[in-house]
């Protein structure tokens, strides 16, 4: 049996964990907010809320890349938890706080229902499954990309 690590000298606390959330959140928000309104012009086509969809796939391509380089070059989260060190830290601040903002599923959640609704069970549907393909395709892609950019190791561990 080997002999366990040594406790990382970076350790946590619960407030700076709430502060590093919501400072990344307060970021996420703020660019969200700026990604939908830019992306005005292209408007909700057909009545879908293309624009949401837009922030979350890449919002989910980013996290996927964000935690694909955390895993090649070995800063993601110990299994330990809330002393993991500098990687928890950016964990918190980059995919909890900043990009768990971004991207917005409460949004997904609201807009897909006020098609149902309005009694456009069909594209309330069509539209749900097909945003939820592309956010996994595209967390999958950013993980693959950072592995292949950054190195070896398992991708968005």
């Amino acid at each position: 049996m080997s002999a366990p690590a040594p406790p990382d000298p970076v350790a946590l606390s619960l407030w700076s964990q709430i502060a590093l959330v919501a400072t990344g959140g307060a970021v996420g928000a703020a660019l969200r907010f700026g990604a939908v309104e830019g992306l005005a012009a292209i408007g909700d086509r057909h009545g879908l809320p293309w624009r949401t969809t837009a922030v979350n796939i890449v919002g989910s391509g980013a996290l996927g890349v964000l935690l694909g380089v955390m895993a090649t070059h070995r800063v993601a989260p110990s299994p330990e938890g809330v002393a993991a060190g500098a990687g928890e830290a950016w964990r918190l601040l980059l995919a909890v706080g900043l990009l768990g903002s971004f991207t917005t599923f409460s949004t997904f959640s609201h807009e897909n229902w006020t098609l149902w609704r309005e009694g456009r069970a069909l594209a309330a549907l069509g539209h749900a499954g097909l945003s939820v393909l592309l956010c996994l395709l595209a967390a999958a892609a950013g993980a693959l990309l950072a592995e292949r950019l950054f190195g070896s190791g398992r991708a968005g561990v």
